[in-house]
């Protein structure tokens, strides 16, 4: 199984707050899951923080050297995406994650696939009081157990369609 993180290094030219440091921290997962290689080995290496540039050339060589493609426009955004559902379903800071999750995908042409998630978020935000219109049956006791549910289920229903784990070739 590779790191959760490969789906955020494979997305890092898109992601305007992309923190080079979490290199060093998918390397190390990379080295337990395994995946023992020069590049990767040199990179779990590493003191944070670490230098943007050089650190990058590192990840794009590791990344060959893993056979993982990098993404580009709209494929790196969906993987970004899968990055926070895969960590809802995890149950990783749920509210966090799919409040950063909506942030992503809110305006973008990702709206349609994974617009459950913004309907959940923004439940989320008014179940405390008497009806939310965004997710019937959405309750402060339950809306956490929805969100999760309703990761799983789209990481379940799409892992064929949009080759969810592993990403190695």
């Amino acid at each position: 199984m590779i790191s959760d993180l490969t789906y955020k290094m494979v997305a890092y030219s898109i992601i305007e707050d992309f923190n080079p440091d979490e290199c060093v921290d998918w390397a190390v997962e990379m080295l337990q899951a395994g995946y023992d290689t020069p590049v990767v080995g040199i990179i779990a290496s590493m003191d944070k923080p670490v230098n943007y540039f050089e650190i990058i050339d590192y990840l794009e060589k590791a990344l060959l050297e893993l056979g993982i493609s990098k993404k580009n426009g709209k494929k790196a955004l969906f993987s970004y995406c899968i990055f926070y559902i895969i960590k809802i379903a995890k149950k990783q800071e749920v509210k966090k994650n799919l409040r950063d999750l909506v942030g992503i995908i809110s305006g973008s042409d990702l709206m349609e696939r994974l617009m459950d998630f913004c309907l959940l978020s923004w439940a989320w935000s008014e179940v405390d009081k008497l009806y939310n219109h965004y997710w019937s049956g959405a309750t402060p006791e339950n809306i956490k157990r929805i969100v999760i549910s309703t990761a799983r289920k789209w990481l379940e229903e799409n892992k064929r369609k949009y080759e969810i784990k592993p990403l190695l070739s």
